[in-house]
């Protein structure tokens, strides 16, 4: 057998900031609307009628926050220098995920180590 070279691929430097707006930009204008509408539905429902899951507030924030992100960024991009509304609606969708990100693992950080000190 003859020795062959394998090309080991560089290792992915992009941000998780990155990755997740590579994600929205794959995906279809159907589903990010729905992971909007799903994220709002879920929170108003927890709020309203469910409020002993209320650990899944974090989750349906995110899922929320990255339609809505989705699809500001679309409409940015359709209307060009006339959008900058949608760069706003971006801003915001990030910081709700990334606090519902945040808050999320912190709820499992306390999760984890309520259940080690018990």
């Amino acid at each position: 057998m003859e020795p062959t070279d394998t090309v080991v691929p560089p290792p992915d430097t992009r941000t998780l900031a990155e990755l997740v707006a590579a994600a929205a930009r794959r995906t279809s204008d159907g589903r990010l609307v729905a992971c909007a509408v799903t994220g709002i539905v879920g929170v108003a429902a927890i709020a309203l009628f469910l409020r002993f899951m209320w650990w899944l507030t974090p989750v349906m924030l995110g899922i929320a926050a990255f339609g809505g992100w989705g699809i500001a960024d679309r409409e940015r991009a359709a209307l060009g220098t006339r959008g900058t509304v949608f760069r706003g609606v971006r801003v915001v969708a990030m910081l709700v995920g990334g606090a519902a990100a945040a808050f999320a693992a912190f709820l499992l950080f306390v999760v984890f180590v309520g259940r080690l000190i018990s």
